[in-house]
């Protein structure tokens, strides 16, 4: 009989402990399920969010210059205190626009370039403190380049295709220097920097501009943030669509030719 409970006792053990294992088992398993779960809803979050910031980024490219009015909008100088003001009225106007920055200037104003980059904007290089490139050695330039464009593919994650030098001095016999990247130059300048005056640039750009133009000015002026805010509309009134120079030049970004871009007519 004492043998009997000892054999009773210990299956009733071994059903227990069988229990609990399964028990534990299960809940294991449901809480792995669980994880899984989790991580496949933050892939599907994750991607997600880098499609929609792909798909900002790419919004410009679907413009048909070739069929369409296009204007290219450049603003040199930055990133500066007023770019988030240029890029509210952008972002409201559904337009795109380029921008030139000077290297100098990136560490102060990290979260501008960054949305600059993700409303899909062209950021370009404006050498690293906005000096005249046909007045220094070779070295320097590439220096004024390389520093540049290290700084705002750390900031972006792409290295920039556009150099914009300074006063628009870099002679074709230099091109060279500059690896590969795509000069932009311009076709209507409104002379902001010198007549800052809202009213005077707004005239300026309007009675000049025309199909294929590349219209420059600086975003480091009130009065030129001011005048925008009327140039934009006005001229998306008039049929223009205002897109980025890659896209009005169809520039490849794995491989950007080596020309001087100032208008659609005017590519050197």
């Amino acid at each position: 009989m004492k043998q009997n409970k000892v054999v009773i006792f210990f299956l009733g053990t071994l059903l227990a402990s069988i229990i609990i294992a399964n028990i534990i088992s299960y809940e294991n398993k449901a809480k792995n399920n669980r994880q899984l779960a989790i991580a496949s809803q933050n892939a599907v979050a994750n991607e997600k969010e880098k499609n929609n910031s792909t798909k900002t980024a790419n919004d410009s490219k679907n413009t048909d210059c070739k069929n369409k009015k296009c204007i290219a909008l450049t603003f040199d100088d930055g990133p500066s205190k007023y770019s988030n003001e240029i890029l509210d009225i952008l972002k409201s106007n559904n337009a795109k626009a380029s921008f030139f920055y000077i290297g100098a200037h990136l560490s102060s104003h990290v979260n501008e370039v960054k949305r600059t980059s993700t409303e899909g904007h062209d950021i370009g290089n404006h050498t690293w403190d906005h000096i005249n490139l046909n007045k220094i050695a070779d070295t320097q330039l590439q220096d004024q380049i390389n520093r540049t464009n290290d700084e705002i593919a750390r900031i972006t994650g792409q290295k920039p295709v556009l150099l914009r030098p300074p006063f628009g001095s870099l002679s074709s016999d230099r091109f060279s220097l500059i690896g590969k990247m795509s000069v932009v130059q311009w076709s209507v300048d409104p002379d902001d920097w010198k007549d800052k005056d809202a009213n005077v640039i707004y005239d300026r750009v309007m009675q000049a501009v025309a199909n294929g133009n590349i219209v420059i000015s600086h975003e480091i002026y009130q009065s030129s943030i001011d005048a925008y805010k009327r140039i934009i509309p006005d001229l998306i009134k008039q049929g223009y669509s205002l897109v980025t120079i890659t896209d009005m030049f169809d520039i490849d970004l794995a491989d950007p030719l080596l020309k001087a871009y100032y208008s659609t007519n005017k590519i050197l």
